[in-house]
């Protein structure tokens, strides 16, 4: 049971990748912007209730998976030296800083879609644009994590470079304008990396066939 569960640990990024999309881009769409009215905010989510209810417990799933996940990339990134070892620490603390960020995304989106019909219009445009700000503490710690990933890559080729200078790149591009481009390419890389992790522990528990020794020289 244990090793299966050692084996099958890696898959958890590719199930916060799935469960992220599902949850923020798929259910949750376009939802009204921090500076809309409180009348559409109302309307919004009073007709749309049990969806966005589905979006925020479907990322808050998300979450969850990627704290999991924290542990496979920590074991992942180790290594002998101390250098190695503080950049293992860093990836592994952005992990669940990024999983903390979907899930104050995702509890603060619960709150608004289950609440908005029972509460003053002006509490629900408050909350309404509180929602469209926690993302931020997500964004960062997805940041961080892209970018020291893809220093390790490039400095101990753990899997393949073009991970490494992909996850820079993405690193880089979301703290800019065009951030949630990123963001969600970033997210699409984790569960990448999960596959990829995946696959390399299950080659290096495969046996391997036993080699035949060579057949004694004939006698002179």
């Amino acid at each position: 049971m244990d090793r299966t569960l050692d084996r099958l640990a890696p898959l958890t990024g590719a199930l916060f990748a799935v469960l992220t999309l599902v949850g923020v881009v798929g259910l949750g769409g376009d939802t009204p912007d921090s500076g809309d009215s409180a009348a559409k905010v109302v309307a919004f989510y009073t007709k749309h209730q049990g969806q966005q209810t589905a979006a925020a417990l479907i990322a808050g799933l998300g979450a969850l998976a990627l704290i999991f996940f924290a542990g496979t990339i920590r074991e992942a990134f180790r290594g002998p030296t101390a250098a190695a070892e503080r950049r293992s620490s860093i990836a592994f603390g952005a992990t669940l800083v990024t999983a903390a960020g979907l899930l104050l995304m995702a509890g603060s989106h619960f709150a608004l879609a289950d609440n908005t019909h029972k509460i003053g219009p002006q509490a629900a445009q408050s909350l309404n644009a509180l929602d469209g700000g926690v993302w931020m503490m997500s964004f960062v710690g997805l940041a961080a994590l892209l970018l020291v990933s893809g220093v390790i890559i490039l400095s101990t080729r753990t899997v393949p470079v073009w991970m490494g200078w992909s996850a820079i790149v993405l690193g880089i591009v979301s703290v800019t304008p065009v951030g949630f481009v990123a963001v969600g390419l970033g997210i699409i890389w984790v569960g990448v990396l999960s596959v990829v992790l995946y696959m390399r522990g299950r080659e290096a528990t495969t046996p391997q066939p036993a080699v035949a020794p060579p057949a004694p020289a004939p006698a002179a």
